[in-house]
């Protein structure tokens, strides 16, 4: 066998196999005897025809494609060997060559694990500046829990201001003919999801008021020019409500927590605003370290790779927007951007984490950083109390995936990246380990490699 390798794009290998002749003529008596098994020929029995009736019967090309079943995966797998690749999908083969009496020479293409030269890492230094806390984050908690316990009464003789709650009827003309007419909407002043100029329109409005009005929006066009569009709203307001907050004090305190008074829980509150700012400025600090080791890293990452991480950010995306009552147009419409600019940084941020991955990866290889198998269970254990919390099915269905060997790589492969994360953000801040891994594999439990 002669395999000659070919870079036809990044993360990308074509293998030229070239096998003798002799081996194709093997494979090609292998077939016609198996086909003459099971092809029926009138006048021979199963696996007696000569071989001439036998391509008559069936056509020559049918014998080559039962040839090429077997011949082409057997002297793919040899060749992958040969040359030393780590595919991560099936090939596609190309037949160079098949002629009787020559060699036969095919080509397959194939996407290879990613392949990642790592920079100056270990040189990576990033100042790491304490969160300065924000006197008035308290406050600010203290309010939105007032706000949830707020009663809403009804104002009778009032107009709609800014954080009223209004019942509305309110019949939409939209720019592209459409027409809709919705009842009894409840719908806050300065909460809600209409666009920019609708709740000035609303404001001041008392009970049995109706008002009709348009707003006129910009909107990118397929060619990149911005065209105006215009919907038209009538809106008949049919209840207006107040919203009335209670009051700081003890009582209110009893009331949303297990405190007495209302300085213990400010005390807790000032103390959990503290942590949730200090590990909001850990995770900036860890996504700062990592873009570094990322900056300076060269990554040959096959296409169809980052297509199936960009489409599977965008459906986790899609999901989320889903459990939020919201379609990904009517988001679009709410941040005034078009599908294309949406489509672009879902692929920004999808090659953004990738790499990210492929990274600490890298540098968990390097640094011989590995979980080891108490590591593992702990975490197994923790992931499936998280899922039992949550419902008792989905428990058992997570620790059944987590006993299998896919699910053991996918926790093993979690905490190794996590582990060189935090060997990355260590070195940054000038703490070099004296060792290169203080997690070392244990001897009943060998690493195992994952990809991204």
């Amino acid at each position: 066998m002669k395999v000659t390798t070919e870079r036809p794009e990044d993360g990308v290998r074509a293998l030229l196999i070239e096998l003798p002749a002799e081996r194709l003529s093997r494979e090609l008596d292998t077939a016609w005897r198996r086909l003459s098994r099971t092809v029926s020929i009138p006048g021979f029995r199963p696996g007696k025809a000569p071989r001439a009736i036998v391509q008559r019967h069936v056509g020559a090309p049918t014998i080559e494609r039962e040839a090429l079943q077997t011949l082409l995966p057997a002297a793919y797998e040899d060749a992958v060997t040969e040359a030393g690749i780590e595919p991560i999908d099936q090939p596609d083969f190309d037949i160079v060559e098949m002629d009787r009496g020559k060699p036969f020479i095919f080509r397959a293409t194939v996407p290879i694990r990613p392949e990642v030269e790592l920079g100056p890492y270990r040189d990576v230094r990033v100042p790491f500046q304490p969160p300065e806390p924000d006197p008035d984050q308290v406050e600010r908690v203290l309010a939105q829990l007032q706000e949830g316990q707020a009663q809403w009464e009804p104002a009778l003789d009032s107009t709609a201001q800014l954080g009223d709650q209004i019942v509305a009827d309110i019949r939409v003309a939209w720019p592209d003919g459409r027409e809709t007419d919705d009842t009894g909407l409840r719908i806050i002043i300065g909460g809600n999801s209409y666009p920019e100029g609708f709740d000035d329109q609303v404001v001041g409005l008392s009970v049995d008021d109706e008002r009709d009005f348009s707003l006129t929006a910009p909107e990118e066009q397929p060619d990149g020019t911005t065209a105006e569009r215009t919907t038209r709203y009538r809106v008949r307001v049919k209840e207006v409500w107040s919203r009335q907050l209670p009051s700081l004090d003890d009582e209110f305190a009893r009331s949303v927590s297990e405190h007495d008074s209302l300085d213990t829980l400010r005390a807790t509150v000032q103390e959990s605003v503290a942590r949730e700012t200090e590990r909001r400025a850990l995770l900036e600090y860890e996504s700062n370290v990592l873009a570094a080791a990322v900056e300076g890293t060269t990554f040959e990452i096959p296409a169809r790779l980052l297509e199936a991480e960009t489409q599977r950010l965008a459906t986790e995306r899609t999901n989320v927007f889903r459990q939020q009552g919201v379609t990904v147009e009517r988001y679009l419409e709410l941040t005034n951007r078009t599908m294309e600019q949406w489509q672009e940084e879902v692929a920004e941020a999808a090659t953004q984490q990738l790499q990210g991955r492929l990274v600490l990866e890298a540098v968990a290889e390097r640094e011989r950083i590995r979980p080891t198998t108490q590591q593992i269970a702990t975490a197994i254990e923790a992931e499936v109390e998280q899922a039992v919390a949550t419902d008792q099915r989905t428990g058992r269905q997570v620790r059944n995936f987590l006993s299998t060997a896919d699910g053991r790589s996918r926790i093993r492969t979690g905490l190794q990246r996590q582990h060189a994360l935090d060997w990355l953000v260590r070195n940054a801040r000038g703490d070099i380990p004296e060792t290169a891994n203080e997690a070392e594999t244990t001897d009943d439990e060998p690493a195992d490699e994952s990809s991204a």
